[in-house]
């Protein structure tokens, strides 16, 4: 027996492995290690043969860093990280040796002042259960071939040489599967043509939708920094621009209009312990968010201390234990912001000062960390060719580019000096007015000839076109509630902070939501502010530096559109120009996304109508859209979007995923490829704004994955994979003089380590405090000996990844998990404004009040232009008709939300036995009200039916304290059918998985679909937003049938 053949050690029990079957199962036993010698899983770090590793979690996405113990390579034990700020607070000195760290437990216990051990270092549950995912008795790691249908969970194990050579080569690789006798699948080969296919156009009517090379598509749920590096790589080489993540499927229209506002940064979060009031739309700090344990840590020291918290979500949730709650409507958001922005505007409670400056250079100049185009001219006449845009100054400047060095002409923009009340340039002037007609006016001001309105007037022209009793309305919420937050959310000068997540931005209209929430901040102009919301502190650079991972030898950058049709813009396409010759360029085939990015729903979309190319391969990572995907997945039934698409062998010639499991996605698979878990991989993991301080952690295998060795020793992952498909190949950038500094890329090793270098030699991100300033920190120290001992393994195996004196300086950063800024740097000194000392306004871009690019860019099925200020609308689909005039509320007079647990994640969680003892299963939660007047109790069976999914499920009720009547919810991560569980079958043996995870309800699959754009076979994608592409989670119209 060898580690290839057996899984020999859970938490649970030994793991013993059908031999040759490349799947383990579960037998009894408890702590018992490979020899079958007991495991104490209380040994200490300091404990004779215990080995300290410090990596990075993914349970979740908030990636917090941690502290493994091992004992002959076995986990133990996880914690969280003292260095990291994410799981210490505060975090010991970056400078601290890492012998003393791992005994570090705090640095008092007294808890008399603060809700939390001052310094422990924590890991959530889910961190803490992090080791049952890897000894998961279902896990699979030999390579699995399809030998059924797809979907018949047939499969045979393979060698890792067969998988290789057959996914290379192609051929008739399925002729034993019944209807696939003479069907001949093109693999990578065929694909890359020796390079040729990166100058054959995919669409010969339109080339530029780019090469052949773009119909290997690569999507993946959570493959983080590093291994979404290792990806792009790949498809890069390969002549592909799609390897597309899974944002549409999470939170995509909060990024999109956070860009939108702030351009450059698609997250800020409130500096929660200088803020004196927070207003939290829909983002629960308490069970999600990122990371959440800190953001729930900050939330409840803040409100111990007399700040105040307001909570406003459908749902109460652990959030309402120490914060006001404010149960607003469904989608309600963008009504209930845009009535406090009126109340705001008419009272004058805005920040007039700052909203008035119109350039980076006068704002710094007043102090003020960053400015607003707020006072910027915008034509007004619908007779005017740029009707909407910015007014153009008739002299065109001339700056050398920053990035390019090269002569740029800009266009200057104009304003009303306020001082002089004449237009002039916004760069010319340090006041500029708001009002050029005076205080809420909205008559247009005439400059050279044209009808202008400034972005502010443009603004009040929407917030002043609706009553409050309107805004009551459609929030759900009183006209006095929303004055009163108002007042008092203008009563904190810049300590005063709205934020928002998915609750306002995942619907139809959710774009509009969540620019009209963002927009609060800008009028008490706490951007960068102490106290306000902030951009937080960036990380190290992992792509450049010691190391160029961003090119490569033969480096030939792919073209074209993506699959999704994400981040180009229909308007500059071809096909565009084309068809406006000839009268109309609109409805495309397709809606384009140029805002938005990773958008799930368009990778299906562009795989079934095959525009604006086909598919070829498609390769899947730690991914799950059968389960996880709205609308289109969520169930088993081939009746689903996503499962028609994918088993379509003409729209899918060749499905290849890499899993743990077989999981309910990747049953339908292929090939399935045996991967690492996180405790087994690699990964360079940025922070986030929830503090102020740069923030990089790193991830580095904890254990030896269990997956099979091939040669060398090595063992099959993703990245294994990839690399050998490409040396295969032949593609640049793998293989031998992989790196323009030399070097080869043959194992993962090759790759990751050298971004750990970049992050170690890093010169320009951090800063350290000496004195009174603060300074450039420069590259790591040199590691000291017992430092050394963490990558002492690392230089055995892997001597030629980096030079030889590059080492020591990798090493001090292993030995901490990754690079920390100290806290002392987080705001500037003394004497100096009250600014965080990273700020989002060093980007020098405007504020955007109104946004002058989405404003010029259509929705390209009805071809009407996108708004860019905000447009308080009802959600609609994607041909502009509102959802309230297509299904009657009297039909289903419910709306279905959902939201995540702090136990579980979304998706791989449910493997974890101490987790399903802590929340074994969910139910459909009704609000006492409603369930009075339906004369339902705790426990009753009910029908949940949608328009999209009339059959409905069959589920138990729980009744919900701090629910809005006529919601109905649900949590994620349950509701599974094959992850681990259900029934399988390898190399002709039946295979049954653990019942236990198959609890629960996962209703995804009732929410709406867009009928207006769908195919003649009725093939459809999920409800999404025209603007953003995020999908709406939260429009779906629902009843509920008592079942007796």
């Amino acid at each position: 027996m060898d580690r290839r053949d057996f899984l020999k050690y859970s938490t649970f029990g030994v793991c013993l492995a059908g031999v040759g079957v490349g799947i383990s199962q579960q037998r009894p036993g408890r702590y018992i290690h490979y020899d079958g010698k007991y495991i104490y899983p209380g040994r200490i770090e300091t404990w004779p043969g215990v080995d300290v590793k410090f990596s990075t979690c993914k349970q979740c996405h908030s990636d917090c860093a941690l502290m493994a113990r091992v004992y002959k390579n076995t986990i133990i034990k996880l914690d969280g990280n003292p260095y990291d700020i994410q799981t210490t607070q505060p975090p010991i000195p970056y400078a601290t040796p890492q012998n003393k760290a791992i005994t570090y437990v705090g640095t008092t216990f007294d808890t008399s002042k603060k809700p939390h051990v001052n310094g422990s270092h924590s890991l959530c549950p889910r961190g803490q259960a992090g080791r049952q995912t890897v000894y998961d008795p279902y896990r699979i790691y030999k390579p699995l071939k399809r030998v059924g249908p797809r979907g018949s969970k047939k499969f045979t194990t393979i060698s890792y040489e067969q998988l290789i050579n057959e996914v290379v080569n192609g051929g008739y690789l399925f002729k034993d599967v019944p209807g696939e006798e003479n069907r001949f699948v093109e693999g990578f080969k065929h694909l890359w043509n020796n390079g040729q296919n990166r100058f054959v156009p995919a669409n010969e009517e339109y080339p530029d939708f780019g090469p052949k090379t773009n119909q290997f598509v690569a999507y993946w749920g959570r493959a983080e920094g590093g291994q979404n590096n290792l990806i792009i790589r790949f498809a890069s080489a390969l002549g592909s621009v799609n390897a597309l993540p899974h944002v549409s499927v999470c939170e995509l229209t909060h990024h999109v209009a956070t860009n939108a506002t702030y351009p450059g940064t698609n997250m800020l979060k409130p500096d929660q312990p200088n803020a004196e009031i927070v207003l939290v739309f829909g983002s629960n700090y308490y069970e999600a968010n990122f990371p959440m344990q800190t953001l729930a840590r900050r939330s409840a020291e803040a409100t111990s201390s007399g700040k105040k918290v307001v909570f406003i979500d459908p749902r109460g949730g652990n959030q309402i234990a120490h914060a006001d709650f404010v149960p607003i409507k469904p989608g309600g958001d963008g009504a209930f912001a845009i009535g406090m922005i009126r109340w705001i505007i008419e009272n004058k409670r805005y920040n007039e000062k700052y909203l008035e400056i119109p350039n980076f250079e006068d704002a710094i100049k007043q102090n003020e960390p960053n400015y607003s185009n707020a006072s910027y001219l915008i034509v007004a006449d619908k007779n005017h060719p740029d009707y909407g845009l910015f007014l153009k100054s008739p002299n065109k400047k001339t700056i050398i580019d920053e990035k390019t060095k090269k002569p740029k002409v800009i266009e200057e923009l104009m304003v009303i000096d306020k001082n002089l009340k004449k237009p002039t340039e916004a760069t010319s002037t340090s006041q500029a007015e708001l009002w050029p007609n005076g205080f809420l006016s909205l008559d247009t001001v005439v400059v050279n000839g044209v009808e202008c309105l400034t972005a502010m007037q443009y603004l009040w022209k929407e917030a002043q076109n609706h009553t409050y009793e309107w805004y009551e309305k459609e929030s759900g919420i009183s006209k006095l509630k929303i004055i009163e937050l108002a007042r008092e959310f203008t009563s904190h000068g810049r300590k005063a902070v709205a934020d928002l997540y998915r609750g306002p931005a995942m619907h139809a209209n959710g774009y509009y939501n969540a620019r009209a929430v963002l927009l609060l901040n800008a009028f008490v102009g706490n951007i960068d502010w102490k106290g306000g919301y902030i951009n937080g502190g960036g990380a190290a650079e992992t792509l450049d530096g010691v190391y160029n991972l961003k090119k490569w030898p033969d480096f030939v950058p792919p073209s074209g559109v993506r699959i999704s049709r994400e981040r180009s813009f229909y308007e500059e396409t071809t096909e565009y120009k084309n068809r406006l010759k000839q009268g109309n360029p609109f409805p495309a085939k397709r809606p384009w996304f140029p805002f938005g990015f990773g958008i799930w729903q368009e990778i299906w979309a562009g795989t079934y109508f095959q525009y604006p190319y086909p598919v070829k391969i498609l390769f899947q990572h730690m991914a799950n859209p059968a389960w996880s995907q709205p609308g289109m997945g969520g169930a088993d039934d081939d009746s689903l979007m996503w499962v028609r698409m994918i088993k379509d062998l003409n729209k899918v010639p060749l499905f290849i995923s890499t899993d743990i499991v077989i999981a309910e996605s990747s049953a339908y698979a292929d090939y399935i490829i045996p991967d690492a878990t996180y405790l087994e991989g690699w990964g360079t993991l940025g922070g986030y704004p929830t503090y102020p301080t740069s923030r990089i952690s790193t991830r580095q295998p904890i254990i030896e994955p269990v997956t099979a060795k091939i040669k060398d020793g090595i063992h099959i992952t993703m990245e294994q994979f990839l690399i050998d498909v490409a040396k295969k190949l032949g593609l640049p950038g793998f293989g031998k003089n992989a790196f323009l500094e030399g070097g080869n890329l043959n194992v993962r090793e090759d790759y990751y380590l050298k971004m750990i270098a970049n992050i170690a030699y890093d010169d320009k991100h951090l800063l350290k405090k000496e004195g009174d300033k603060f300074i450039k920190q420069g590259p790591v120290p040199d590691a000291d000996d017992y430092e050394m001992k963490t990558v002492a393994e690392y230089i055995k195996k892997y001597p030629n990844a980096l030079k030889p004196d590059e080492w020591k300086k990798v090493a001090y950063v292993i030995a901490r998990g990754g690079r920390f800024e100290d806290q002392d740097v987080a705001y500037l000194p003394f004497g100096q404004p009250e600014w965080v000392t990273h700020r989002w306004g060093e980007k020098k871009n405007a504020v955007q009040i109104y946004n002058e690019v989405v404003a010029k860019t259509h929705n390209a099925i009805t071809g009407e232009k996108f708004d860019g200020g905000v447009r308080l609308e009802p959600p609609k689909n994607m041909k502009g008709q509102p959802l309230s005039k297509i299904y009657a509320m009297k039909d289903y007079p419910f709306m279905l939300s959902t939201y995540k647990v702090p136990i579980h994640s979304k998706s791989r969680t449910i493997s974890d036995p101490w987790l399903l003892e802590l929340l074994p299963g969910n139910f459909l939660e009704i609000s006492e009200v409603d369930a009075k007047k339906l004369n339902l109790k705790d426990g009753d069976t009910v029908r949940l039916s949608s328009p999209a999914y009339p059959k409905g499920i069959i589920t138990r009720i729980r009744i919900r304290f701090a629910l809005r009547p006529g919601v109905v919810t649900y949590s994620q991560a349950f509701g599974r059918w094959s992850y681990g569980s259900g029934t399988w079958y390898i190399n002709g043996k039946k295979y049954e998985g653990d019942p236990a995870r198959n609890v629960g309800i996962h209703p995804n699959h009732l929410m709406l679909l867009d009928e207006s754009i769908a195919d003649k076979d009725g093939w459809t994608t999920v409800l999404e937003s025209d603007v953003a592409g995020g999908m709406a989670y939260y429009n779906t119209p629902v009843k509920i049938e008592k079942v007796s």
